[in-house]
This record gives structure tokens, sequence and C-alpha cells, in this order.
């Protein structure tokens, strides 16, 4: 493996873990996201905000 391919796997490999911080992480820290699961509920799709006129108490 040469020198450029090795960088290409490191970016690679450094923007989808990056990624997933960006978006998971985020949604960690607030209260109104949750994660969507698949049709299968075997996995996570994404992620889903509260309407924001629902109170956190009634959830």
């Amino acid at each position: 493996m040469d020198i450029r391919t090795k960088w290409l796997l490191g970016a690679t490999a450094f923007a989808v873990i990056g990624y997933f911080l960006l978006i998971y992480g985020g949604c960690a820290l607030d209260a109104r996201c949750h994660l969507r699961a698949c049709p299968g509920r075997r996995y996570a799709c994404g992620v889903v905000y509260d309407r924001n006129d629902v109170p956190v108490t009634q959830r």
C-alpha cells in the first residue's frame, strides 16, 4: 500500500468518525433529540426532534 492509499483511507476514516460524532454526539446533548429506528426496529436510521410545544414533563 503506497502513501497515497494510506492517506485516502485515513481521511475517509476521519470523515466517517467526524460525521457520527457531529450528528449523534450533538443529539446526545439535546434533550429534544432522539434516535429514529429503522422499519425493522433493529438499527437507528437517523435522528428526530420533538416538537417545541410539547413540555418535557408530558413525555
